[in-house]
């Protein structure tokens, strides 16, 4: 299988878009934007996600032990850019109204919802790791918005009516 086809196979998938946030141990913030996010088990609550071990961030991850999924909506478009662009860490997290749950990993709290986990395990596969939260907390926006998805290489939005 060539490479290649895979990616423009996988462009076509559109998915969910999410802010991956951890904290280290000296209080500086990491994250990306990804959309390699899934559920595990509903019970015990578990999420999993991807990062490819070539990150800036991978290692922060990695020791960190928590990390934050935010779900984002259409309201949130500018920061999915923000992060997954170039800039540092620090000036990441300079857009947005940021705070903190059970873990301290930060939560962007315009998010349609924030899954804090704690990192229950991690698989090495390919040149990437799964990451298998355990989650502790949930925050959910109480004001919805439309879903911001990602494919093809665009941002849309899909729109969950409902009903009366």
């Amino acid at each position: 299988m060539q490479p290649e086809i895979f990616k423009e196979g996988m462009r076509r998938l559109a998915a969910s878009v999410c802010i991956i946030t951890t904290q280290d141990l000296m209080g500086v913030r990491y994250g990306i934007t990804a959309t390699a996010v899934c559920s595990v088990t509903a019970d015990p609550p578990m999420l999993l996600c991807c990062m490819n071990r070539s990150n800036g961030s991978y290692d922060s991850f990695l020791k960190s032990g928590r990390f934050a999924v935010n779900l984002l909506g259409t309201r949130d478009n500018s920061i999915a850019t923000r992060f997954a662009g170039r800039l540092s860490a620090d000036e990441r997290f300079q857009d947005g109204d940021w705070g903190e749950l059970a873990t301290g990993a930060p939560v962007l709290l315009t998010a349609e919802a924030c899954f804090d986990c704690e990192t229950a395990q991690v698989i090495d596969v390919g040149t990437h790791t799964i990451f298998l939260g355990s989650i502790k907390e949930i925050l959910l926006s109480q004001e919805r918005s439309e879903c911001l998805l990602y494919g093809d290489g665009q941002y849309g939005r899909f729109n969950i009516a409902k009903s009366a």
